[in-house]
């Protein structure tokens, strides 16, 4: 079987799918098909939740670094101008004056304006122009309407983390990425068969920008092998601990991203979640992967009766709400493990979410045809 003819690149045969095929191809007048259900790659970020600005720096956040400059530096060039034309003066005295000038220059540009601050230039001739721009350009359009229309946001909004939000970005920066998906031996499913398959079919076609960036993708995921300690790997990361148990340095306590198929991203994302110490972001991008699954079984004198029967349950609907009651069945039953009565919580509040919350769980919904009667 071509896998790099097909318009799904890289395709991952879980289990005995390949074997599936064969059978199904081979011989079948003795097996049968049942359903073929893909499950897409997705990745989220997982960390800390962002904290409300502390301190006398979060005074100066709502003018950047060149705004500031500029306004410093316009201040002492008030000041120096402001000493043009005097003579006579000790050079304490003259420093004296500028202080002071630089406090009047201060004290405009936060609207303190009195008669010793417009006095600053004496009866020079380009005095008034002078302060007319400071009085316009920094006071009134700087500080009274882009600095205070901005300061209480700075102060009382909480400011969302910047985190990667396309593969691209991901690869590029240093968040550590983990995935847990295996297969039957302690390999993962990513590593070791999506991303490679998908990098030699872009290989094949000459994609030399996209082979480069998936190549640097799997050197930069990192397998975490919890495929017998499922609970302990949960309360680990629940916990923000080091993932050292499971031979890895990453620190859960940090910032970090978990790439995954969609039942194990699903689990985990929802129970850290659920768990709310931690913020998830779900990447913005959807990702070129893909897994395939495929169900067979015997044609023999019930093979009819249950197709029958299942294609009843899809056609009605009902058989597309599995997969969702199946994920929270998982995470209901972890976190009942986990916190013993906090999962009543979650189950209340996704049980209460109308069906349509989130369309992508589902392939297919059925539509309800009423026939009208003048």
């Amino acid at each position: 079987m071509e896998l790099s003819s097909n318009p799904v690149s890289s395709l991952f045969m879980k289990g005995t799918l390949a074997y599936g095929v064969f059978m199904l191809t081979r011989k079948n007048s003795f097996y049968q098909l049942f359903s073929l259900d893909y499950e897409w790659v997705k990745f989220s970020v997982v960390t800390p939740y962002p904290k409300a600005l502390e301190g006398m720096i979060a005074f100066l956040l709502p003018l950047n670094d060149a705004v500031w400059a500029a306004l410093v530096i316009s201040c002492f060039g008030m000041c120096f101008l402001a000493q043009v034309g005097k003579h006579g003066k000790s050079f304490v005295t003259r420093m004296e004056e500028i202080f002071l000038d630089f406090i009047h220059t201060n004290a405009i540009l936060l609207g303190q304006v009195n008669g010793e601050n417009l006095k600053m230039f004496n009866t020079r001739i380009f005095g008034s122009p002078l302060i007319v721009v400071w009085l316009f350009c920094g006071r009134y359009i700087i500080m009274d309407n882009h600095y205070t229309g901005s300061i209480f946001s700075f102060l009382s909004a909480i400011k969302p983390p910047t985190v990667p939000e396309t593969i691209t970005d991901l690869v590029r920066s240093d968040i550590p990425l983990i995935t847990v998906s295996s297969t039957n031996l302690p390999e993962s499913i990513l590593k070791r068969l999506i991303i490679p398959l998908h990098v030699n079919s872009l290989s094949k076609s000459g994609a030399s920008k996209s082979f480069e960036l998936y190549t640097a993708l799997n050197r930069k995921l990192t397998f975490i092998d919890s495929s017998y300690r499922v609970l302990e790997f949960t309360k680990n990361i629940l916990s923000l601990n080091l993932l050292t148990d499971f031979n890895s340095s990453v620190d859960t306590s940090r910032t970090y991203a978990i790439m995954d198929t969609e039942a194990e991203f699903h689990f985990y994302t929802t129970l850290l979640g659920a768990n709310g110490n931690r913020l998830v972001i779900n990447g913005k991008e959807e990702t070129p992967f893909v897994s395939m699954t495929i169900r067979y079984g015997q044609s023999n004198c019930f093979h009819q009766l249950f197709a029958r029967k299942m294609s009843h349950l899809s056609a009605s609907g009902i058989e597309s709400r599995w997969p969702k009651l199946e994920r929270m069945g998982y995470v209901v039953k972890s976190e009942r493990n986990l916190w013993n009565v906090r999962y009543q919580r979650y189950m209340a509040h996704d049980m209460s979410r109308p069906m349509d919350s989130n369309p992508s769980q589902y392939k297919e919904d059925p539509v309800k045809i009423e026939m009208e009667r003048d």
